[in-house]
């Protein structure tokens, strides 16, 4: 076990949260002590150990963490900004006027926690250190003088007999969403760090306020290729419907392919010797499967694969930092960073991977394989009956292949064998389009591609994402699973 203990001797945290600078935070985040030691580590004598010892600790599990009682507070002002009319060229002399600067003050805020108890733990209970490790950490603990604020100076320090946690690390969403460092991080502040720029957001975590005990409920076992959702609010007016979701997702990845240059990672361009379980998805969030759902995109996400290297995922997650904005049609669309406890819940990572046993087609699979049962040859057939009978029989043939094809996609890409597949023109969740209605972004769309609406039911509950056919990097093929409702109902 490793537990850091940081003391605040004012009893005050002084912090902004990374996703709304107008929120206190709680508690210093994971990430922030991390970045706080890199900093007190490379400013030590010892720097080159310390890089070791801080390679080490990014590859850590998230810490559990022991806080006090706190109140946060935002009290927001307004400060003159000096540097404005720096050239005294510009004007008429008329910006250094006091009416002139009451009407260039800029909205700040001062944003403290007060901690009844000063002192607040991270504690690892899994981690094993290295022995010289262990007598290397307290150095740059040491140099560690405070967090968040310069007004909030703090003594961290490693503590033998730390306090049982009352946080915990979750993999579902938390009552707290919070920073924590992973494998990569430390490279990808030593990147930010030389080009003096603010690194990007650090992965964030679900934190819960009690232990999740083990019973005997069966956890779904984690099911295809891609694992974690990076989502990103789209602010948009007018809205984009479901049925244009190509357009935005190839809007999307030339949007980063022009930021990234030739440093944008094989992972999100394809090409080269990329396989396939390695690639990340760009699918549409959208307001389907409820009462007055109309199909609106609410949201950007990033489906990452479980197999990503860490180097790979650092990378892409620099050129997701720097991704604000893109256009469509004219049009400017912004984005907006996750926020936690304040996004929809088309943005949750939940609303995506269930668990669930019975899934829905948000957007329609595009079949991975051309079909080979062939109209049947109505010339000279007179009777009725008999064209009705060849007539049915050929749809008959066409849906069981298609369902042969949808269940030899689902094994390649690591999902079980459903026990039953339903296909349709139109989808079987509320605010979903039919195939028809769906805009292909290239000048000419496949024709010779069938477009399908999928159901699905499995035999137990699995978890997702869930991702299906030819363009399921570029939206295509995304289920939502459906909980208690049967979809095949709708």
């Amino acid at each position: 076990m490793l537990a850091i203990k940081v003391h605040f001797p004012r009893g005050v945290y002084c912090g902004a949260s990374r996703t709304d600078r107008s929120v206190a935070e709680a508690f210093p985040s994971p990430a922030r002590l991390f970045s706080a030691m890199v900093s007190a580590g490379y400013a030590s004598q010892e720097s080159n150990q310390a890089r070791e010892a801080l390679l080490w600790l990014e590859a850590q599990k998230p810490p559990a963490i022991h806080h006090p009682e706190y109140k946060t507070y935002a009290r927001k002002h307004f400060v003159p900004v000096n540097d404005l009319y720096a050239d005294s060229n510009k004007g008429l002399g008329l910006e250094m006027h006091p009416r002139f600067r009451e009407k260039t003050r800029k909205e700040r805020f001062q944003l403290t926690a007060t901690y009844a108890d000063p002192n607040i733990y991270y504690i690892w209970q899994e981690a094993e250190c290295p022995e010289h490790l262990q007598q290397l950490l307290p150095v740059i603990l040491r140099e560690v003088t405070y967090l968040g604020s310069s007004h909030c100076p703090v003594i961290a320090e490693l503590d033998n007999d730390p306090p049982s946690p009352n946080l915990w690390p979750t993999s579902r969403i938390g009552q707290h969403m919070l920073g924590v460092p992973k494998p990569g991080r430390l490279a990808v502040l030593d990147h930010y760090h030389q080009a003096e720029e603010l690194a990007p957001l650090s992965y964030q975590q679900g934190y819960v306020n009690q232990k999740i005990v083990a019973t005997t409920t069966v956890i779904p076992k984690q099911t295809g290729p891609f694992g974690e959702l990076l989502a990103f609010r789209l602010i948009q007016s007018p809205y984009i419907g479901l049925e244009q979701m190509h357009l935005l997702t190839q809007q999307s990845r030339n949007t980063l392919l022009k930021i990234g240059g030739e440093h944008t990672p094989a992972c999100l361009h394809g090409h080269g010797a990329v396989d396939s379980a390695s690639r990340v998805a760009i699918v549409p969030l959208a307001h389907v499967a409820s009462q007055h759902a109309e199909g609106r995109i609410i949201g950007l996400g990033f489906l990452i694969p479980h197999d990503l290297p860490s180097q790979e995922r650092s990378s892409l997650l620099d050129l997701l930092g720097r991704f604000k904005d893109l256009t469509l049609d004219g049009k400017t669309y912004y984005l907006e960073p996750p926020q936690p406890l304040k996004q929809p819940q088309a943005l949750w990572q939940s609303t995506w991977s269930g668990p669930s046993a019975s899934w829905a087609t948000v957007t329609p699979v595009i079949l991975d394989r051309h079909c080979k049962t062939k109209r049947p040859k109505l010339k000279g057939v007179e009777a009725i009956a008999e064209k009705a009978q060849r007539i049915e029989r050929y749809h008959q043939n066409l849906e069981q292949e298609i369902q042969d094809i949808l269940t030899r996609g689902l094994k390649q890409a690591g999902y079980p064998t459903p026990t039953q597949i339903v296909i349709g023109k139109h989808g079987f969740l509320t605010g979903v389009p039919s195939t028809s209605e769906f805009v292909w972004a290239k000048p000419e769309k496949p024709e010779y591609r069938m477009f399908v609406h999928v159901s699905l039911q499995f035999n137990e509950s699995l978890l997702g994402p869930l991702l299906l056919g030819s363009g399921r990097f570029q939206g295509f093929g995304l289920f939502r699973p459906i909980g208690g409702q049967d979809a095949h109902s709708q």
